[in-house]
């Protein structure tokens, strides 16, 4: 935990640092989605970031994967490229409730092969920070806005975790969208934060 906590100090200094840059190729644990006609990370909430590769990425449409890549020029025009390296369905993933009924419970799901340490992380708004630069002891991205995150669950798992959060049945929070993101660590492998996934709280 310890070490989570750690890299969440990192993830916030990091956030008030400089707008995203052409970097080396980092992990990415993600969605592929359909933007028009090109392919790209539903985790990067830009249409126009669109993935580029000599490979085939038809069969990993609406799949968790991981893939190594970099953005090849800063997010100011209004196409930007993601150059994507290797790509394979991810062996670890996260899943939610897209809906969260007031006055009921919504679903959190993390999936990793073998023995694992989780952790399921919250935020109010979404983020991209590479955590290529961070050494070898963690990998993946953090897509949540780490200048306001939570971690609501973590501990051991054995291939697969569940678990239940309840929605107050407070109309105050109609409409509200929480961002969600687990992590895994597993023995002899860095700390990966996977996909992230986004739930919208409605009535039942």
């Amino acid at each position: 935990m310890n070490r989570n906590l750690l890299t969440l100090g990192l993830l916030f200094a990091a956030a008030l640092g400089s707008p995203l840059l052409a970097q080396s190729p980092a992990r990415h644990v993600g969605t592929v989605v359909l933007a028009g006609s090109h392919y790209t990370l539903a985790e990067f909430h830009d249409p126009n970031l669109r993935l580029e590769s000599s490979l085939d990425l038809s069969p990993f449409l609406d799949e968790v994967v991981d893939l190594t890549g970099a953005v090849a020029n800063s997010f100011t025009g209004p196409t930007q490229q993601f150059n994507v390296s290797t790509i394979v369905l991810s062996e670890r993933a996260f899943s939610s409730d897209e809906i969260g009924h007031l006055g009921t419970t919504a679903r959190l799901r993390v999936d990793a092969h073998g023995i694992s340490n989780f952790f399921v992380h919250v935020s109010l708004g979404h983020g991209y920070v590479p955590l290529v630069s961070y050494g070898p002891t963690v990998a993946g991205v953090f897509w949540l806005d780490p200048s306001i995150v939570l971690s609501v669950a973590g501990g051991v798992m054995f291939d697969r975790w569940r678990g239940n959060i309840f929605v107050p049945n407070d109309p105050f929070l109609l409409g509200l969208t929480l961002h969600f993101q687990a992590s895994v660590h597993q023995p002899g492998l860095p700390l990966l934060f996977l996909n992230s996934t986004a739930m919208t709280f409605a009535f039942q």
